[in-house]
Parts: C-alpha cells; structure tokens; sequence
C-alpha cells in the first residue's frame, strides 16, 4: 500500500510556496524567487520596416493561463530580456509611439529554455496591430547545451508501466535506464538509475521547480512526481552551464503544473487483474492456474485561482494498492505439539529436544548459585499445566503441509499469500 500527495500554492509576482507530502514525509520548500535552472526566458531585437533598430518599445509578455503579464523595454541596441518566466503559452506584444502594435500568441516556452524573437514594427498608429501568427518552431540560440525536452503532450499520452515519469528520460538520446531499473518497474518505488552518455547511473542532478531534487544517498531522485503533476521536463547530456556544478552525468530537470485563473481538474485509475489476463504457456502445461493480481492506481488533480490573475494553487494525489502472488516457507507446531507432547521433537541430529517443568526449579546444591529443573514425564506437557488462552491461540496456527526437515520437522509449511503494497 503507498500513497503520495501534493500541495503547491503559487504566488506568481513575489514567491513561491510549495508544500509536499510522500507517505509520512512532509516537506516545505520557500523558493523566492523562481529559480533560473527552472524558469525559461524570451529575448530577441526590434527594429522597423527598413531594418533600423527600435529603442524603448514597450513589451509586454502575458501567461495566456493565467494572465499575469511582464512588462520590459527594449535597449538603445533595440535588443530586450525577459528572464525568469514559468515554462508554457505567452502572448507577446510590442508597442511604441509612431508604430503598429504587433502581438504574437501561442509562444509555447519549455522548461530553462531561451526563445528568441524579433519583432518588424510598421509605421502606423498604436491604435492599429498587427497580429503575427508565424507557427515556425523557436530556436534557443542562448545555450549550446544537448538534450532534449519531454513535452507535455508525451507527458500525458505516452503509456508507462507503473506509471511512473521518470521513465520517460529515456526518449532523449543518449540516456539509458540500467537493468535493475527496468528488470521490474511495477515493484520498484521509483526509477533511480540512468547512464547519460556512458556515465555511471549515479552521476546525474535532478531537478525539480528550480530546487536540487537529488538523494545525497545514491545520487538518484529524491522524489519521484507523479504523471498527472508533472508538466514538462528537460534533459541536458552534455555541454551544460556551470550553473549545473554536482552533475558528472546528465542534468534532469522537471517542470510541475500548477494552477490559473480557470478551476481544472484530473481524475484516473490504471488497474490491472488476473480475471483480464491470460494464463502463459507454462502454468497451462503445469495444469497450474493463474497467479492472482491486483493492482490498482488511482489518484486525481485539481487546480485554480485563490486570488485571479496572482494567486493559485494546485493539489495532485495518487494512490497504489496492489497485491502479488508471494511463496512462503515457514514452521508451524506440529498436531503433537499443539497438545503438549513433544516426545517427537527432534534435534538436528535426531535426539529429543528436552522440555523441563518451571514448576519443579530448585537450588543445585551440586553447582552453588544455579538452579535445576525436572524433565516433563515423557517429554510431554499435562494439560492441567497448559494455560487455556495459550491453547485457544495455538488452535489459530494452520496445520502442517509437509512433514518439514528431516527430525527437527522444521519448514514445514508452504503457503501463496498474497502481498500488499
């Protein structure tokens, strides 16, 4: 049985307060302001018609989710930055006296990426705008860092057994998953280990919302974020920033949705049963049956505005119960033992193990300061001197299913319990 559960509010303009829970743990992370390794950044020229550069235009970037907007004016260069922006849609507009407005929408931001744009002003009056609709992919000509990024869209739509995001690492090249990690990924708690570019699994950063996400234990993620709270992650395998200083590997860096100004929302299972499965070829021939199986993932998300256009919160939760197939070997009392006669239990060598009455202990007078006991008659215990409760608790043990090791009969049961998790 495991459980996890997420909590973040966000406050878009000052701070950021995250609160986080896995299992028991919980955990409270203040990051103010966002983090560069985690926020993305748009920069680029403006200039005029004839190819002039443009100085003090005003721009004005706006989160299309949640509509919290960040104003900046462009150099004497006409060049302009604006850094420090959580990855996902923008619209852009651009505006000076003596020119057309212009405005760009749709400018999707990923994860500590770096678009550039340059803007062409028409003269005109500001009252009028240009709308550019251009879908050319952007470059981030910032950075000469390679990788790639999981987009939300692989995020949400790309199957993964045991539901788990950190798997999808390894659709960047070069990034490789070791066998431990994928010999048994329902079983495993999370994915821990990747080579990047032929370096040993434990020598990655992870990242996650700007803040170090890697156990100091085995260098592998500390928390691994469920799917339905993840938005976008990036992997950088070589010719990354300085910045990223306790990486000898890769640099993984997750990005995690949050709320807006719209209430939005999640719910989901993911279950697997023996009754929807097919028994394999082996247990067939064996005249075996299936081996039972129940798993099931189940969890939801919500999001939305506390204060519209500032403050947002956003709650994701995940749940896990599942229950495999277990062979257990144990030792039961045997039906002698369970009445009190144990003039059949044996040593490893075939002797009789000795019991002795608590009853009859005296002073040795042999050995001064020890004490001696008299042997049950027949190694065997009356029942006058065995405790009722004592007896009603050993009528609960099962009976035996062999007859055990030879002499001490230990081992003697087999049992398929099934095991919860």
């Amino acid at each position: 049985m495991a459980k996890r559960f997420r909590v973040e509010i966000r406050c878009m303009h000052n701070s950021l307060a995250r609160f986080a829970a896995t299992a028991v743990l919980i955990e409270m992370l203040v990051l103010c302001p966002l983090f560069a390794q985690v926020t993305a950044q748009i920069t680029g020229s403006i200039h005029d018609s004839s190819g002039a550069l443009v100085p003090s235009a005003k721009i004005t970037v706006v989160n299309e989710q949640t509509s919290i907007s960040v104003e900046a004016l462009s150099n004497q260069s006409g060049s302009y930055l604006v850094p420090l922006l959580p990855p996902g849609t923008y619209r852009i507009t651009v505006e000076t006296p003596g020119f057309k407005t212009v405005e760009r929408a749709g400018v999707q931001l990923a994860v500590a990426g770096s678009a550039q744009l340059d803007f062409s002003l028409e003269v005109g009056g500001s009252t009028q705008s240009v709308t550019v609709t251009d879908t050319t992919p952007l470059l981030d000509t910032s950075s000469n860092a390679i990788g790639g990024v999981v987009t939300p869209e692989k995020v949400e739509d790309l199957p993964m057994l045991g539901r788990n995001s950190n798997a999808l690492m390894t659709l960047v090249p070069g990034v490789r998953a070791t066998r431990a990690t994928t010999a048994n990924p329902v079983l495993e708690s999370h994915y821990q280990f990747f080579s990047i570019n032929g370096s040993r699994p434990n020598q990655s950063q992870f990242m996650f919302d700007g803040g170090n996400n890697t156990n100091l234990t085995f260098n592998g993620p500390e928390y691994s974020p469920q799917v339905e709270e993840v938005q976008e992650f990036r992997i950088q395998t070589s010719n990354f920033s300085a910045e990223y200083s306790s990486s000898g590997g890769g640099v993984i860096n997750v990005a995690s949705k949050s709320g807006g100004n719209a209430v939005h929302g999640s719910l989901f299972e993911y279950f697997r049963n023996d009754i929807l499965s097919a028994n394999d070829f082996f247990s067939n021939s064996a005249g075996k049956a299936r081996p039972m199986l129940r798993y099931n993932q189940f969890g939801g998300t919500v999001g939305g505005p506390i204060v519209k256009n500032r403050t947002f919160f956003f709650f994701a939760y995940e749940g896990l119960r599942e229950e495999v197939p277990t062979v257990v070997t144990t030792s039961v009392p045997t039906a002698l033992q369970k009445a009190g006669d144990f003039s059949q239990t044996l040593s490893s060598t075939g002797q009789m193990v000795q019991i002795f009455d608590p009853t009859t202990t005296r002073v040795n007078s042999a050995v001064p300061g020890s004490y001696i006991r008299s042997q049950f008659p027949g190694n065997r215990i009356p029942t006058s001197q065995i405790d009722p409760v004592a007896a009603k608790i050993v009528s609960y043990y099962p009976g035996a299913t062999s007859a055990g090791n030879l002499y001490t009969g230990l081992n003697n049961y087999l049992s398929w319990p099934a095991l919860v998790m």
